[in-house]
């Protein structure tokens, strides 16, 4: 993504291990020099449907509301894949499921 040295927190990614069903990765959040650990597990449902399942979990577990910065983190990786133009991307995700997610500003973090 063009611009992440200077803005954003786009390109703070770190690859742990990936497998056809599991990908692990970390995220380093510039601002508050936090980190997030994330997984990913993708199961095929279909012949051609893949559902992947992601988690992110902030190392900084004080942090109850943290201004969406965990539902960016996966967000921005997903957008920034190419993911969210595919032919039949869905998301599923609230409130209840991710703090903060209806206030998101994904653009800042």
């Amino acid at each position: 993504m063009s611009g992440c040295m200077t803005v954003g927190q786009r390109c703070l990614y770190e690859l742990v291990s990936a497998t056809p069903f599991h990908i692990v990765a970390k995220h380093t959040n510039r601002q508050w020099t936090s980190k997030e650990d994330l997984s990913f597990h993708l199961v095929s449902t279909e012949e051609s449907v893949c559902r992947v399942t992601g988690f992110s979990i902030s190392k900084a577990w004080a942090r109850v509301e943290d201004n969406g910065i965990t539902y960016c983190t996966l967000y921005n990786l997903i957008e920034g894949s190419g993911l969210v133009d595919a032919a039949g991307y869905k998301q599923y995700t609230n409130e209840w499921i991710c703090l903060d997610y209806s206030t998101a500003n994904c653009t800042i973090y």
